[in-house]
């Protein structure tokens, strides 16, 4: 059974700065609800309100569509997820537990983006696969620098390679989005977490 999606409102009359915008949350919809093989022009301009050739000239192949989308889901992730913890939080355990939780809260706020990136992260295709691990090596190269920063203050478990755990960590959103996905509160997705985290990559007393 297909999962209803609330049709956009018309975007005939924005500027193309803001319909371009507006299209591609329409892509990023139909996408989460159809798949990354199954979405086309004609339901992204029915969902948008445009005509096909309106889709058409802002995503002039499928391809292009299908790239537009997945930079879009991973300059999200990036912005959104890692960045704002990597800029603002104290290099700690605590900092790589936000991350995931931020993660996770994502789900709920922008099921859409969580549902494409976890479609992204096992397409292992040659036209698909590449873009996954440029986004992959962004997201671990930031924790990477969160827990770089915390050894050397101490506030990390000294001897630990900072990217073999930031690869860890970006694996744990896997698990995250499946306990989320069969139910899990909110709750119980972080005490999980936070046990992991804390035995991995707090110091040895």
């Amino acid at each position: 059974m297909r999962m209803m999606i609330p049709p956009s409102p018309p975007i005939r009359r924005m500027p193309s700065a803001e319909r371009r915008k507006a299209l591609l949350a329409s892509a990023i919809a139909i996408f989460a609800r159809d798949g990354l093989g199954y979405a086309r022009h004609a339901e992204i301009a029915k969902h948008a309100g445009v005509a096909l050739a309106t889709a058409f000239h802002y995503f002039p192949t499928r391809a292009q569509m299908v790239e537009d989308v997945l930079a879009e889901v991973g300059t999200f992730f990036i912005r959104d997820v890692m960045q704002p913890i990597h800029d603002e939080q104290p290099a700690t355990p605590d900092a790589i537990l936000a991350v995931l939780m931020r993660f996770s809260d994502t789900i709920d706020s922008n099921p859409g983006h969580a549902q494409i990136w976890l479609e992204w992260s096992t397409a292992v295709h040659k036209d698909i696969w590449p873009s996954y691990l440029a986004f992959h090596r962004t997201m671990t190269t930031g924790i990477a620098d969160i827990v770089a920063a915390g050894i050397a203050t101490g506030t990390i478990r000294p001897g630990l390679l900072p990217l073999d755990v930031a690869r860890i960590v970006v694996g744990m959103a896997h698990p995250i989005a499946h306990m989320k996905f069969s139910g899990s509160s909110r709750g119980e997705i972080e005490n999980t977490m936070s046990s992991l985290i804390g035995q991995y990559l707090m110091p040895m007393q």
